[in-house]
């Protein structure tokens, strides 16, 4: 009660004084009454304006929506809900990276948005009215999510829509993310600048922690990887382009098995697993590229407003690799560009300007029908004119094939390297410049005729040259301008060069090559002009099909295949040429060999082939405006030849002018006749006899001359001067003969003339005559030695006059001059023959000391023999015919080159024999003995004179003297026959020992033996007899 009281009593006292203050006190402290001003409504929440670039008007992000700002970028959203201390529920939401409150702004923002809402764990608790927002730790954006990068502005000339401003733009669902990357397993769609990525199971990671500061896109964006990829397309056509006539240059698909990674800073794509990558042209050819691995780094892929005319303006640099071990390379085949590589790795470098390519087991490389395997290939261009052609290297072994028949080339491999360089930058439609080719390491190529050149390095250029249409054809290429091909234009080759090929063959140390586009010149011929290749120039050519067509309309068909005729082998340290090139092939302009220079050749005769081999230290064709000159040149010491068959010429400088048919050797040389154009018989003068093998000739050592001033051969005669020894043996009918032959001046004439382009006309050459001619210091001299089948010497005969000529004939030729030695007197003969039997006395009394050449005892009977006129020795007959004043003497001698004078026999000694005459003939007797021809048989041989006969001949029984008209004496049968005439019979004149005369006679004829002085048989006129007391009378019989 008493609480109660209390209470009432304070009520009161409060009321009390409530009234009290609102009475006094209030109205005090009123302030004065005031005109009322409306209060401006709060503002509802709306985007902030540095993000009304971003998104349409109408949107829900420029409508009421929250916006928390981080200091890299803006979360916006409209609803929300809390669903623990620092997990929120936010819907719809985008998240904008790179316009934050950092003050760099993003000119193209990342952009991430989710309609249905994203569930957010921040890293601290969120205060929803304070416009900031702690960095989030994780989150789940529900549903489909929508992620583009904008574009700070259009691209010119396209259209302005919200798609063409976004440079990325990803559709996918269900998208987790924390502050370094966001993520989904589900599928993806995605669409960088033109370029269409479709797949599965997503990871995009960020630079940074978005919600820190930051800068551009490429700074938000680290890297991209896709686990599964569906599709990936890549326009090479520029979207929308401003030019609606471009060219549609396709699409590229890239597919592969595994996982693809993509880094949005260096816009690099990594592929694995079994990656394909195909061009898909308007044309309809596929280009396929496939590899275990490919590494893209692509140029600026978003960035629509780049002009890109081609494949390189989107890729800056490409790395595909194979799986060797799987036997899995990387393969291109590019069927637009007729072009296939593959290896273990390949690497485009579009801004560098480089292609590598490179196996453990070589690359394949094909182009048209070009292919090619090799160590590696680097191929390095002007990054800035990728059209234009580079460099090509090769380090390391290669081989090329070639399927082309027009390409010379069929085949070629080296060991060490291979480079391709222009000197320039051209194209393949403007070909300009020269091109390098180096080649290093055992090169060998291999042609299309079969033939094979190798070396060990090679350096060639390749020069531009139009291209000649046909007629009323237009070769233009792509470009509107004159086709134009490579065409070769020097060759530098060194190190063990051989070429084989169809034309010729040649092995050198160092080769060289200039090759000049001309007509062939006009080749003077016999004294016309006639447009006919040199055939100097066709060795070391190959006749096109084309030339050998008209050459056979032009010769009626006449011409021979190339590739049956024999080839020449051309030797020498260094070889260099001047190749004149044109529609007809190519031809030798000028050539020039030098060291150890030999050529071997090969010409068809009637037997066989015909060897032709040049030696020398020089070998120089020259090109004289039509007028071709080959020229030998060499040291003294070794000096140049030219041998044809077992002939040759030789001498310090040999030329041969084939336009002027000659062969010139302007110093001393030497000089041997081919056994192929020499006589093989001598004409038969006995036409009814029924076999004439005993004409048959053998050259075992064919003739062999040398001259000290020149020689000179202009196609129908040899001409040898100053001073000049011819030596040659012949064998016929088992007899040897060594000739040996010296005068001044040689003149060896042809049957028929020869043409140095005519290789038929040399192997049908016949010897006409051969004449030598003396002069005051070199007499002519003839020296001859006869041999038996076993080499024993049989005869000697030597022969002076003032000129010889000797006719050989054929076995066919029925001339009486055929086979013939005429020579002009005055001049001698000199004989060295074996006698029958040693002897004591007679014409024919031998010296049994003499000698054969072995050394064998064997009686010789010596002969010398002067003229004044002319002497003719019948080869055929073996018969030696001497006129006017001849004078012989006939004594028996020691040696063989025992010597004595006729002219000095004026007192005879026994055995000693002389005879003047007008005329006289020595020959082998018509029947000879069965016996010749066998070692150490006596030389059937026989004496015929005629006119003012004066015989002289002393045995040990006396002098016997004879004067006739007409006398012949038989070696065989010591039997000396001699005639008179009807006014003036013959004269026997029979002296003693001591000199008186014994007999006296005249006859009309008689036979006496000179060794018994024995008169055999006589037709007598008159008779004057002396008989001495010591002289017996002849026997009855002896005498009529």
């Amino acid at each position: 009660m008493k609480r109660l009281t209390q209470y009432l009593s304070a009520l009161i006292l409060l009321s009390a004084l409530a009234v009290v203050y609102q009475n006094t006190l209030v109205p005090l402290i009123q302030p004065p009454v005031a005109e009322s001003i409306p209060i401006k409504p709060a503002q509802s929440l709306r985007m902030d304006a540095s993000l009304t670039d971003l998104f349409p008007e109408g949107s829900w992000q420029r409508g009421s929506c929250k916006v928390l700002q981080t200091a890299d970028g803006m979360l916006l959203f409209e609803k929300w809900e809390q669903t623990s201390s620092d997990q929120w529920k936010l819907w719809p939401v985008a998240v904008v990276m790179g316009r934050g409150m950092s003050s760099k702004k993003s000119s193209e923002p990342l952009i991430l948005e989710a309609n249905q809402g994203a569930e957010i764990k921040f890293s601290a608790s969120l205060d929803v009215m304070s416009g900031g927002a702690p960095p989030i730790e994780r989150g789940r954006m529900i549903g489909p999510v929508h992620l583009y990068r904008k574009a700070s502005e259009g691209v010119p000339g396209k259209s302005n829509s919200e798609e063409a401003g976004r440079t990325i733009d990803l559709l996918t669902s269900n998208v987790g993310i924390d502050k370094r990357k966001i993520w989904t397993t589900d599928s993806i769609t995605m669409q960088v600048g033109g370029a269409r990525l479709v797949g599965s199971d997503l990871t995009i990671h960020f630079a940074r922690d978005p919600s820190k500061g930051g800068g551009d896109a490429h700074s938000i964006m680290d890297r991209m990887e896709l686990f599964y990829l569906d599709e990936l397309t890549l326009p090479l056509s520029q979207a929308q382009s401003v030019d609606p006539s471009s060219p549609d240059k396709g699409i590229v698909s890239i597919g592969c098995k595994g996982r693809i990674e993509y880094d949005f800073a260096l816009d690099h794509l990594k592929l694995s697993d079994s990656v394909s990558l195909v061009h898909q042209s308007s044309t309809g050819l596929v280009d396929r590229f496939d590899c275990d691995r490919l590494q893209l780094w692509l140029n600026d892929p978003a960035n629509q407003s780049l002009v890109r005319s081609g494949p390189l303006d989107w890729v800056n640099k490409l790395i595909a690799v194979g799986k060797s071990e799987e036997n899995r390379p990387a393969m291109a085949v590019l069927p637009s560009f007729d072009t296939s590589i593959t290896a273990d790795e390949i690497m485009l470098d579009s801004r560098a300007g480089k292609v590598r390519a490179s196996g453990q087991k070589g690359i394949w490389l094909s182009r048209g029908p070009i292919w090619a395997g090799l160590a590696g290939l680097d191929y390095d261009f002007d990054p800035t004119r990728p059209q234009s052609i580079g460099t090509l290297s090769v380090l390391g072994a290669g081989v090329v094939k070639i399927d082309d028949p027009k390409i010379a080339v069929k085949q070629a491999h080296w060991n060490n390297s291979l480079q391709v360089r222009p000197r320039g930058m051209p194209t393949i439609d403007n070909l300009d410049v020269d091109i390098d080719i180096n080649v290093e390491g055992d090169f060998e190529a291999e042609f299309v005729d079969g033939g094979t050149f190798k070396a060990d390095s090679l350096h060639a250029i390749l020069t531009p040259e139009k291209v000649q249409p046909a007629p009323g054809a237009v070769n233009l290429n792509s470009s509107g301008q004159a086709e134009t091909t490579l065409v070769p234009s020097e060759f530098n080759v060194t190190g063990n060069v051989e070429v084989d090929t169809s034309a010729i063959i040649a092995k050198t140390d160092f080769l060289r090559l200039l090759f000049v586009s001309e007509a062939d010149p006009v080749q003077k011929t016999l004294g016309r002009e006639e447009a006919k290749p040199s055939p100097l120039r066709q060795w070391v050519s190959q006749p096109t099909p084309e030339s050998m067509s008209q050459a056979d309309s032009q010769s009626g068909g006449a011409m021979e295949v190339p590739a049956a005729r024999a080839r020449p082998v051309m030797r020498g340290d260094s070889i260099q040429a001047v190749l004149r090139r044109n529609t007809a092939g190519l031809s030798a302009k000028s050539l020039r060999v030098e060291g150890n220079v030999q050529v071997d050749h090969s010409l068809a005769t009637a037997d066989a082939m015909m060897p032709v081999r040049l030696s020398a230290d020089r070998l120089r064709l020259l090109d004289g405006a039509g007028d071709d000159v080959l020229e030998l040149t060499s040291s003294p010491e070794q000096p140049a030849r030219f041998d044809i068959g077992d002939g040759f010429f030789i001498g310090r400088t040999i030329q041969v002018r084939p336009t002027e048919n000659m062969i010139w050797i302007p110093e001393s040389g030497e000089f041997q006749i081919p056994t192929q154009v020499l006589p093989t018989g001598m004409a038969n003068s006995d036409p009814t006899q029924a076999e004439n093998t005993a004409n048959d000739i053998r050259w075992s050592r064919p003739p062999y001359c040398r001259w000290q001033g020149e020689m000179t051969f202009d196609g129908k005669s040899i001409l040898l001067s100053d001073g000049v020894d011819i030596t040659a043996t012949m064998i016929r009918a088992r007899e040897q003969w060594d000739f040996n032959i010296k005068g001044d001046r040689l003149k060896v004439n042809l049957a028929d003339g020869v043409s140095l382009s005519d290789f038929v006309s040399l192997k049908n050459a016949e010897i006409q005559s051969i004449a030598i001619q003396q002069s005051d210091a070199r007499p002519v001299l003839v020296k001859a030695m006869q041999r038996a089948a076993d080499g024993a010497l049989e005869a000697k005969h030597l022969i002076q006059a003032a000129e010889l000529t000797m006719l050989p004939g054929q076995a066919d030729v029925t001339a009486p001059q055929s086979g013939t030695l005429i020579g002009s007197g005055p001049g001698w003969y000199r004989g060295w023959m074996p006698s029958r039997k040693p002897t004591t006395s007679g014409p024919l009394r031998s010296d049994a000391t003499a000698t054969m050449i072995d050394d064998a005892d064997r009686p010789l009977t010596g002969i010398h023999l002067t003229f004044n006129n002319a002497m003719e020795a019948d080869m055929q007959n073996r018969r030696l015919t001497f006129g006017r004043g001849v004078r012989i003497g006939i004594k028996p001698v020691s040696h063989w080159d025992d010597a004595f004078s006729a002219a000095e026999m004026n007192t005879l000694a026994i055995g000693e024999s002389t005879m003047d005459c007008e005329q006289l003939q020595l020959a082998m007797e018509p029947a000879a003995p069965t016996s010749y021809g066998r070692p150490g048989a006596p030389m059937p041989w026989q004496v015929q004179a005629i006119s003012g006969i004066i015989l002289r001949t002393r045995s040990e029984r006396g002098l016997l003297e004879t004067t006739a008209n007409r006398a012949s004496y038989a070696a065989s049968k010591d039997l000396f026959t001699l005639y008179g005439t009807p006014n003036r019979p013959a004269v026997i004149k029979q002296f003693t020992p001591a000199g008186q005369l014994r007999i006296n006679m005249a006859v009309k004829s008689a036979v006496v033996r000179p060794s018994t002085m024995m008169i055999e048989s006589m037709e007598m006129e008159s008779v004057n007899m002396a008989t001495p007391a010591n002289l017996s009378r002849p026997k009855p019989g002896s005498y009529r």
